[in-house]
């Protein structure tokens, strides 16, 4: 069958969400005559992968194709080249730039580490911020342990959008980094009086054509003894790779060892687990969690490559390919 280019735009992108953003390449690489939306979506789904170099070397012209490769660059913390094609796009090619383009360019200065600019930035534009923008600068404030941009920045989300339990969620884990058990009783009385609950977090993941969904700490799948008892192996094995559990990831006052079987009972890992159980060397893993990835899991996911197999994994924020120990987003989500 001729693929067409709307019918290869659309695979591209179907194949992209799914997590084979080779297989996006593929269908790229088999159309005809590839025009602008055919173009648009192979760097988007490099960029929807930070992917930024692969999406550089395929560049076009447009604001969507900018959003792409904004995407790619801030998730591999190429501050520098982002701005530099946020500049020409404004400049050069005279493209007004969305809350997105605005969100993005926050997200690559926030995962820099350069929070004041960060924040100058946002009170800069031109149109005002929604709460995407806001999280972008939250976002960081946690991978920085800042506290007092934290705050500013969680009251303006919760003044545009307070019904959204993930805010709250990333404020109490900034708090609890930094150990300021007050602030995390504060963001869950906030919480309560506002009726917002957390939902719970699942992993899910497909062995031999069939589903197989986790919760934290579940037991209730037939193989659970297994699975538990080659999570305690396994990170024997770690340790002796220099894998040092992120205990500050356990947002409650508990002693080291019971914060350290807290964070195995993450539904991420009893899903790998399961996986690696269930396949063999050389079988690519892919996972999908519905809440963002701890630190700790996506530490722990990377010392994978004792197994010799290349984990993908999609949390509420993005893609991670794991593979060799490594993952593709250089430790920025």
């Amino acid at each position: 069958m001729e693929i067409t280019v709307h019918l290869g735009a659309a695979l591209i992108n179907t194949y992209a969400r799914c997590g084979s953003i080779k297989e996006s390449r593929r269908v790229f690489d088999g159309i005809p005559e590839r025009d602008l939306i055919s173009w648009t979506a192979i760097i988007c789904g490099y960029g929807m992968h930070r992917l930024a170099e692969d999406a550089e070397l395929l560049f076009r012209s447009d604001g969507v194709t900018f959003m792409g490769l904004l995407m790619g660059f801030s998730h591999k913390g190429l501050v520098q080249k982002g701005q530099q094609y946020y500049r020409r796009m404004i400049q050069q090619y005279g493209f007004k730039s969305t809350l997105e383009h605005h969100s993005s360019m926050v997200d690559k200065l926030g995962r820099a580490g350069r929070l004041d600019e960060a924040e100058e930035f946002i009170g800069n534009m031109d149109v005002e911020p929604d709460a995407s923008v806001w999280c972008g600068l939250l976002n960081a404030c946690k991978i920085y342990g800042n506290v007092d941009i934290g705050e500013r920045v969680i009251e303006q989300i919760l003044r545009i959008d307070p019904g959204y339990a993930g805010r709250y969620v990333l404020m109490s884990n900034i708090y609890a980094f930094m150990r300021c058990w007050d602030g995390v009783a504060r963001m869950r009385l906030l919480m309560k009086e506002n009726r917002i609950s957390k939902p719970p977090g699942w992993s899910l993941i497909e062995i031999g054509g069939q589903m197989h969904i986790f919760l934290a700490f579940d037991k209730s799948h037939p193989r659970s003894n297994e699975i538990y008892n080659f999570l305690k192996d396994l990170e024997k094995r770690m340790r002796i790779e220099h894998y040092v559990p992120e205990i500050k990831c356990v947002l409650s006052k508990l002693d080291e060892e019971h914060k350290d079987d807290m964070l195995c009972g993450h539904s991420e890992r009893l899903a790998i687990a399961f996986g690696i159980l269930g396949t063999g060397d050389g079988e690519v893993l892919r996972v999908i969690k519905n809440l963002r990835v701890c630190v700790d899991c996506h530490t722990a996911t990377q010392v994978h490559k004792i197994v010799k197999q290349e984990i993908v994994g999609r949390d509420a924020k993005r893609f991670h390919h794991f593979k060799d120990g490594a993952c593709s987003c250089g430790d920025y989500w």
